[in-house]
This record gives C-alpha cells, structure tokens and sequence, in this order.
C-alpha cells in the first residue's frame, strides 16, 4: 500500500517543490566585438557590466567587511562545489562589480550519456577547480588534465591520461588529483604537472569498449574528494563485474583502505525482488567526519569514512518516485540532498521531496514552485498531532526573493552572495540581506550559450557554458583576450602512404563508426595515412613514453585526438583488449610488437571483428612465406592466410565458434525458441553504452518484437525507425525510419509518453508480438519490413533500399494490410489481410461473460491468406485462402514444407462454450509444399 509522503511546512508562507529544470534550446547570439568567429586570439575591447546602484548602505559595509576578513579576496576553490560536503558555498567574497577578462574556447564537450540519461550529466562539460593562480580542467575529449594561467587564460601545462577525464580534479597542497576512465588516479605536481603518483583502481587492465571510447573495464568514476588528508574514489560502474572503492593517503599515495566486496551483495532490487547487485558509482563522492556518500544512478550509498564498510545502501527504495538518484550529492548538517530529495545522513532515510541548489553556512537555498529564491533551514521535529512518534521536517524560511531575468539555475555562493543564470545565457550576482533587509542583484553580464557551472577563486567568477566556452571575469576592467580553439594541421601525407593506407582500409567500414587497432606507432606515417584517408577511430598501443606524448600532443593540435584517434601506453602484444572489436589490426613492426609470437597472435586474433577483420602485418621479405605458414599452422578458427606484397594479411572469415543468429520472434522460422548459440560461461562484459535514441527502442510494456542477430549485427526496431548496429561493439551501422508499420496501437499506443524526463507509468501493458508476430525478418542479405499493405525490402549491410514488394489481390480484392511475415531458404511467407475474430462471440444465452481486456489484439493474431513469394524477386508462388485465419505464431517452416494452423483462438473458443455459441469442427492443420503449396 502506498503511503503519503511529508510535506515541507514553513514557519512563513513559502512553499518548496520539487524543482525540474526545464532544458531551453534558444541561445543569445553574442555581439561580435565580445564573441568574435573563430581565429587566432585577439584583444577585445572591454565590456561593460551592470551594477545594481540601489545598494544600501549597510549592503556595502557588509561587502567591505568579509572582503577584509578574506585577505583580500584571495581563495581557491579546490574541488567540485568547493568543498568535502559538496556544497557549493564558499567563504571567499568576489568584487562587486566584475569585468570580463577572458574567454576561452574549448573543444565541443563528448559527455558519457546523452541527456535522455539526466542522472548522469556529470560531464555535460567541462569541471573547472583552482588553486593559487592556476584553473584545472579536465577533458572527456583529449583525455587530458590541463592548467591554465587564472590571469590570463593561457594554457601552463597539460598531462594526457589513458581514458577520458570526466570528473572534477581536486587540487590542494601542491598537487592536482583526478580520476580516468582508464581506471586510475593520478597525482600530479600542480606546478608543472609532472607525474607524482599513477594508482591502478581497476584491478586488471582488460578494456571495454564503453560510452564510444576504448576505456578501462573498471572506469573510475566515482569522482575523487578530499577530507582530512585522505583522497577517496571509486572505479567500476558495473557491479557484477566488481566495485573498488579507495581511501588514499593524499601525502604518500599509499592506500589506506580498499571496499572490493560491495558490488555484488544479495540485496532487495527495484519491484522488491531479491537479487545480486550493489552500488555501480557514477557521480561525485562527498564526505564527512564519519560518512562517505557514493552517488550514482540510484540513490547514493554511504560508507563509513574511516573503514570503507557500507552503512546502507537503499537500492529499492521508490519512496519518491523514479526520479531519485542522480550524479551528485550535497551534505548540510544532518541530512544530505540527492535530486531534490532530503535524506537523513543518519540512517538514508528519505524526508521530503525539496529543491535545494547551494548549502550555504546558515541556510540552503533554493527555488520554489513561483520560480522565486528562498534560503531555508531544516530541522526535524515532532509532529504534535501524531500519537506516535512521528518526526517531520521544519524548515524556517529566511528570506525569498523574486529577481527579474527568470533565473533558473543557483550555481554557488561565494561569501554573501550567490551567482545564477538563466536558459539565455544571462547571469547575475546575488547580494543576500542581513537580518531584516533584503535580497538584490548586484552586478549581471551576459555569455553566450547556456550556463553549465561556476567557481569563485582568485579574486575571479570563472563561467563555464554547456557548448565548452570558459569565461573569466574579474575586479579591473580591462581589455579582454579570446582565445580560440585552434588546430594544427598535421605533416603532410605522402602519396605512398595514401596508397598503402587504402591498401589496408579496402572493403572495411571507412567511417568513424569502426574501429582499427594499430601495434605500434611506427614512424607514425602510417597512422597519419590512414586518419587521413577514413574517419575509421584508430586506437595505437605504444610502448615507448615519450614516443605517446609526441604523438598525443600532434594530433590534439589537429583536433584528432581522442575525438578519432585514441594511444595508449602499453605493450602491443600482451595489452588486454576486448574481442571482436577491430576491423582491422596493423603493424609495421613485428619485432616491438612481437606478432610473430603464437600466444601474441592468438590474442590479437580475437581483437579482429568476425565476418570481415584483417590483420596486415608488414614484414621484410624474407620472413613473409615462414610468417604465413607459422598462421595457418595455428589453427585459428575461420582464419585465412595470404600474402599481399609486403605484408601477410590474416582476415577472419564467418561468427566466432559455436555463434548462432535469432531471427522473428521465437530465434527461427521453425519457432524453436531455441538459440544454436553456444555460450559459455563465465559471461563479461564486451560493450555499452555507444549512441542512442530515446525513441531507438520500443516501450518494453508494449512487448514489441526482439532484436534480431545475423551475421553479426542487431537489429533493434524503435518507435519510428529501425536500426542496425555492430553486435561487436555496438556502434550504430545505419538507421531507417518507419512508415506505416504497424506498431501503433500493436506495440504501442496512446498511453506512450515520447519524453525522457516522463517517468510516469505512461505505456500500459499490451500483448504485442506475443499476438501480433513481428512486423520485420532479417536474413543475412535482406531486411524485410511491412509498410501497411507492402514490404519494404533493404539492404541488411547498409539499409539502403532494394525493393517493395505488394501482396497479390484474393477472392475479395487488393490486400488491405500485410499480416504474417516471415523468411525460409529463398521464400518469403506472408500473410494477407487480418481475420476478425472478436464478433464471433456475439449473443448467446451467456452473454453476461466477458471478453479480456486486451480482445481487440485477437483481430491481429492471424491472416486471411497466406502467400509464399520469391523473396528476391516478389514473385507470387503460391497462396492458400483461410477458413478461420491462420494463426501468426502458429506459422512454421522446415524440411521444405509449410506448416500453419487455420483455427479460432483457443480463448475465444472459450468464451463462444461459455455462452453457448456452436464452435465450428472444420479447423486444420496444414504441410504445404514450401515450392508448390501442395
């Protein structure tokens, strides 16, 4: 039974809801004096901003005053939302007035997750955080951790890391800290960036293929914080593959404690089911005296600081709705806040559904359901009116104010005020009252785009926006530098090694949606040919240090890295990488990479995709012939061996060993719902989370039909498209909308909310497929799919159109609507026209019994006619009319023949019994000749 939630009382009139920020499309287009096109740096002439004149007297004895206090303005802002707790606050008061200093361009942020995943957008851009007189940033896009000058915005130094960086660093002591999706946590000197520490998080160093990019089986992405002395973190998000949660002495880099054991727990799951399954932390880490709260999806898990041991972890908790959980978590006092819920740190408990945006020193603050800013401070109490005990929260409101600009984010205060901005790019400083005044904007500017965070140090309001564009503004007006994003074309290719690049690419996918894996950076030559001749994403393994930071820092400048060309540091011919994931290996170097080794060969073999992937292994002449002998004497399955001129080329021919496909809705035409498939255990992890629709896949209480596999790829029908992606890596192959297939009102209907953010139950269940059948067939060639009284027929390798097929006229006129579909050798089975069922259980003297809620899909379940075509061509064969209608899923094929069943649904003839209607005895069950329908 549910219960009613608490509600938020006031001691004044203010009222607090849950607070949804409204994503807004439309962008202010800069004046071109402030926000100039593309191009090398420039000064620019310095913009005024606007402050508000009516400040009273006491506002600004309050400003002069914390200013003195805070030396100066001076401070750092040392780690995401300044501090342990995550609160945004910061003691340190900026200038009144803030002049633009700089503006610089980073490149267009990669985050993990699309946006339809809203609980983790923790890197929908870039973290800024300082010390001293330097801005650290870390990339999601060049994989890297660069600082830059507070004063001027250029850049100091810049450290390349394995993976993408999409956490916040901490910076404190001399030294910067982040985490990798390369699973590790560096320590790097924060004057030159030189390495202190590398401390491998992950406990081996197998990849995945994860969120687009070649990363760390165990991502580190449970972002680092800092709480006396001791830096904590986590890596691994999948928690059947383990978690690793760290506490690391900030000094020495020595681990202090490990908590290996709490991703796979037998704990309550969501629907109150039982099953293995833990904390899987993708957010940012906060900490206090004696908690550590992990966030993550799900409402986050707290830890005892000192031991690691997991205090609770309320995984199953629906108490309010599924919007709970999310990537960030922000503690004041006894209760921490989580997607605008309050929880008791105490015991996770949660209180009361409140919006809270900055936990300052004496309030929280907040939005409430008018859109105005209040500051408010909790408290539990007992109810009076309860004859239990019954704690409630009460929440004293300070103070509210509705300012002008609709602001609709509050990203952080610094000492008194707070810094807000709106969807068009306005932002404004927020002076908050004393005792008895009142609140009023002190100074606003205006950036282009929409903003994505804040920090207050140096004297300075750094503004980051969602599209990558980092300003600085400070106390002196002056004029302002904008430094672009610039790119550095690389050395020119020569013409030899454009040849020998199309060589090695010839007949693979050349798009950035494969994937190719070279052992060794060679000259690097070769790497250059084959960027420039596709936009296939190279992933290099290299040895050599210094050899990966020359060729990283190159193609950064070229706008390649980490965007289409990703190195790693590591030995070619033991480096963990996952299987199937490349259509092409290459060496130049067999001795560094050492291919010529069985174990070696073995290994990169499987990196190969099946169905197409070739290793080129340039060689001197005279190893070449003992080369190919030495592989066709492996034994690699589906493996052939030739010799291409100066290189043995080894391609991988058909699936992997005892692999199988599915195809309609029960794994073949013969509806064995049985897969050849043959698996073998232990399972792991080989890809996630590449490019998506919301709408790529169909509701899954409307029951749609299952993805189908052939030959390698998965074919996932969506709400208005069909899509075909690499069952190897899962990068999307193509994608076709749909017309007129069918699935409204079948596999969805009315009740299907098409919003990401709509978490209500907004698509009934229904029997879908179950009834229905599938609406597409996928042969190794061909991709058949019913357009209302057609079939369209693609292309299965690039869905490209190949034909459309229409059913022949019957005894009562052209085909309304195509039913049955399905595909055996070179025959295409179909299905003509719906039978009506439903009226068949009319009258009776038992009328009063009732049809189930879902009848209509009876009138879907079968076709009038069947029809058998020649699938290449359309030509009809045969077809045979229906007595009753044959049943979709009762439509097989095998040995040559047909079989399919001419009958009444078995629950209708139920119903027809019970109201005493004659069923009819001429039901069949027929084998048909599949050539001749005999």
């Amino acid at each position: 039974m549910l219960q009613s939630k608490p509600c938020l009382w006031w001691d004044r009139p203010i009222s607090l809801v849950c607070y949804w920020v409204a994503m807004q499309t439309d962008t202010y287009m800069m004046d071109n004096s402030e926000h100039p096109p593309r191009g090398p740096a420039r000064r620019i002439a310095a913009v005024e901003t606007t402050v508000n004149k009516q400040w009273t007297l006491a506002t600004l004895l309050g400003v002069c005053m914390i200013v003195a206090v805070a030396g100066g303005g001076q401070g750092d802002w040392p780690m995401w939302r300044y501090d342990a707790g995550r609160t945004a606050a910061g003691p340190v008061e900026l200038a009144a007035a803030l002049h633009l200093q700089w503006v610089r361009e980073l490149p267009a942020p990669r985050p993990a997750w699309s946006q339809e995943q809203y609980k983790l957008q923790f890197d929908r851009s870039y973290e800024p955080v300082a010390a001293g007189q330097q801005l650290f940033v870390g990339s999601m896009v060049s994989d890297s951790l660069t600082a830059y000058d507070t004063r001027t915005g250029e850049e100091n130094w810049r450290f390349y890391a394995d993976g993408p960086v999409r956490f916040a660093p901490v910076a404190a002591d001399g030294k910067v800290w982040f985490v990798s999706d390369d699973g590790a946590l560096y320590c790097l000197k924060a004057g030159d960036g030189s390495l202190v520490h590398k401390i491998m998080l992950a406990p081996k160093g197998r990849r995945v293929l994860g969120n687009g990019r070649l990363i760390s089986t165990w991502p580190a992405r449970g972002g680092p914080v800092l709480y006396d002395g001791t830096i904590y973190c986590a890596a691994g998000i999948w928690p059947f593959m383990g978690i690793f949660i760290y506490a690391i002495d900030a000094q020495t880099g020595r681990i202090v404690w490990e908590n290996s054991g709490s991703g796979a727990t037998w704990t309550t799951q969501q629907h109150n089911s039982p099953a293995f399954g833990g904390v899987a932390p993708q957010g940012y880490i906060a900490a206090t005296e004696d908690r550590l709260l992990l966030a993550s999806r799900t409402t986050p898990a707290c830890f005892d600081r000192r031991t690691g041991a997991m205090v609770y972890y309320k995984l199953s908790d629906r108490a309010f709705g599924k919007h709970a959980g999310g990537y960030q978590a922000s503690i004041w006092g006894d209760w921490f806040f989580n997607s605008d819920v309050l929880y008791r740190l105490a015991d996770g408990e949660g209180i009361v559904s409140t919006a809270a945006r900055v936990m300052g020193p004496d309030a929280v603050v907040a939005f409430n359901k008018d859109g105005a800013i209040v500051a408010y401070r909790p408290q539990e109490v007992q109810d009076p009116n309860k004859t239990r005990a019954e704690a409630q929260l009460k929440a004293r409101g300070l103070w509210m104010f509705a300012p002008a600009g609709s602001p609709d984010r509050i990203h952080i205060q610094a000492g008194r005020r707070l810094y807000v901005s709106n969807a068009h790019g306005n932002i404004a400083a927020i002076d908050t009252p004393a005792a008895g005044g009142k609140a009023a904007i002190s100074w606003t500017h205006r950036v282009k785009g929409r903003v994505w965070t804040m920090i207050a140090a140096d004297e300075r309001l750094f503004v980051v926006t969602e599209d990558g564009l980092m300003y600085c503004f400070g106390p002196r007006q002056t004029a302002s530098t904008w430094h672009s994003l610039k790119t550095v074309d690389p050395p020119e290719v020569a013409d030899s090694d454009r040849r020998r690049a199309r060589r090695i690419l010839d007949g693979s996918d050349k798009t950035g949606k494969a994937y190719a894996v070279m052992l060794g950076l060679g000259d690097g030559r070769l790497l250059r040919a084959m960027a420039a001749e596709s936009d296939t994403h190279i992933v290099v393994l290299e040895p050599d240090a210094e050899n990966v930071r020359a060729a990283r820092m190159e193609l950064d400048a070229a706008g390649l890295y980490g965007r289409r060309v990703h190195i790693i540091h590591d030995d070619p011919a033991s480096a963990l990488l996952p299987a199937y994931m490349a259509g092409r290996v290459v060496t130049e170097n067999t001795g560094s990479a050492r291919t010529t080794d069985v174990d070696s060969l073995r290994r990169r073999y499987e990196t190969l995709r099946p169905y197409g992937g070739a290793a080129w292994l340039f060689v001197e002449q005279a190893a070449r012939e003992p080369l190919r002998r030495q592989l066709d004497q492996t034994g690699l399955y589906g493996g052939q061996v030739q010799v291409d001129g100066d290189a043995v080329v080894l391609r991988r021919t058909g699936g992997p060993p005892g692999s199988a496909d599915w195809v309609g809705q029960y794994a073949d035409i013969a509806n064995t719902v049985c897969s050849k498939d043959q698996l073998k255990a232990p399972l792991g992890l080989l890809w996630f989370g590449d490019e998506s629709e919301f709408t790529d896949v169909l509701p899954r209480h409307g029951h749609g039909p299952p993805e189908q596999v052939v030959g390698g790829r998965l074919y996932i029908q969506g709400v208005d498209s069909l899509s075909a992606r690499d069952v190897y890596t899962g990068r999307v192959l193509w994608k076709r909308p749909l017309r007129d297939s069918g699935a409204f009102g079948v596999y969805y209907d009315a009740s299907y909310v098409s919003d990401f953010r709509d978490l209500t139950y907004n698509q009934k269940h229904l029997p879908g497929a179950s009834v229905r059948g599938v609406n597409y067939f996928v042969t190794p060639d061909r991709v058949y799919v019913i357009e209302n009284a057609k079939c369209r027929v693609l292309d299965a390798a690039t869905g490209a159109d190949v034909a459309m097929f229409a059913l022949p006229p019957g005894p009562e006129g052209p085909a309304r609507q195509w039913g049955y579909l399905g595909v055996y050798e070179d025959k295409l089975i179909a299905g003509a026209d719906f039978a009506s069922y439903t009226e068949l259980p009319a009258g009776g003297s038992g009328s009063e019994v009732k049809l189930e809620t879902f009848s209509e899909f009876f009138d879907k379940s079968a076709s009038r006619r069947l029809v058998v075509m020649d699938r290449y061509s359309g030509e009809t064969l045969w077809q045979v009319a229906a007595r009753h209608g044959f049943l979709h899923n009762a439509v097989i094929a095998g040995d040559g023949k047909v079989f399919c069943l001419d009958a009444i649904p078995p629950y209708l003839k139920q119903v027809m019994g019970k109201r005493n209607i004659d069923i009819p005895d001429d039901e069949r069950l027929l084998a048909l000749d599949v050539a001749s329908g005999h």
